[in-house]
């Protein structure tokens, strides 16, 4: 699968660059096996990165992302497009809750980082969110709400002094962590939850500007919608 003329903003690697980040050997073949040979696709040509979701899955995905395996020029579009993703996941997660009060600020916290995450804010920015919600995690450990923090703590965290990295591991968080996490008679509730989390990322990495919220677009009004709903 190659990248369509028609989405010049599609995510995207090369089997150069992989190469060049030293992608796991196996994981490698594995994928130019699956895409007809390295030769034969071409070492340049763009391989979109929800064929790697696809085709390797999300763990690979994820070394992609993390070791920034793209692209320079995208990576700051990748930067936005793991927080604004993860945001719309973890937004979905507050349909779950019943504590009001604490929700509402988690909530607050999560409106403040997709707005950072739009105007490529410095990891200064996001480390004042994390020191609070590092605070407030506390009160959180019998709630479920608990996960909700901590996916936000993620999205701000600046351990690692680069925003792609700490953008990665929110998103990353996000995909993997349960809304349920204690209640296994969910178990059926929480495999659609994780089908549709995987389905939103496959929609953000086609366009990372999903969720930019443009006004001027009534399509793109339809979308956010549906990611928030």
């Amino acid at each position: 699968m190659k990248l369509a003329k028609d989405k010049p903003t599609e995510l995207y690697t090369t089997f150069a660059l992989l190469k060049e980040k030293r992608a796991c050997k196996k994981r490698y073949k594995y994928l130019g096996t699956m895409l007809g040979g390295t030769s034969t696709y071409g070492r340049y040509t763009p391989i979109p990165l929800v064929t790697i979701l696809e085709i390797n899955g999300k763990e690979d995905l994820f070394w992609v992302l993390k070791y920034r395996a793209a692209p320079k020029n995208q990576w700051k579009d990748i930067e936005r497009m793991c927080r604004l993703c993860a945001t719309d996941i973890a937004k979905r997660g507050f349909h779950y809750m019943q504590d009001s009060n604490i929700k509402e600020g988690l909530q607050n916290d999560l409106e403040t980082i997709r707005k950072l995450a739009l105007t490529h804010a410095t990891t200064k920015e996001f480390a004042t969110i994390a020191d609070k919600l590092k605070r407030q995690r506390p009160e959180l450990l019998e709630s479920a709400l608990y996960w909700i923090a901590t996916m936000l703590m993620y999205a701000c965290s600046n351990n690692a002094g680069e925003g792609l990295e700490a953008a990665h591991t929110f998103l990353q968080y996000a995909i993997d962590a349960a809304y349920f996490p204690t209640n296994k008679a969910r178990y059926s509730a929480e495999k659609r939850e994780r089908a549709w989390k995987i389905q939103r990322l496959k929609k953000y990495l086609q366009n990372p500007n999903l969720g930019t919220r443009s006004k001027k677009a009534p399509s793109n009004q339809k979308e956010t919608k549906h990611a928030t709903a």
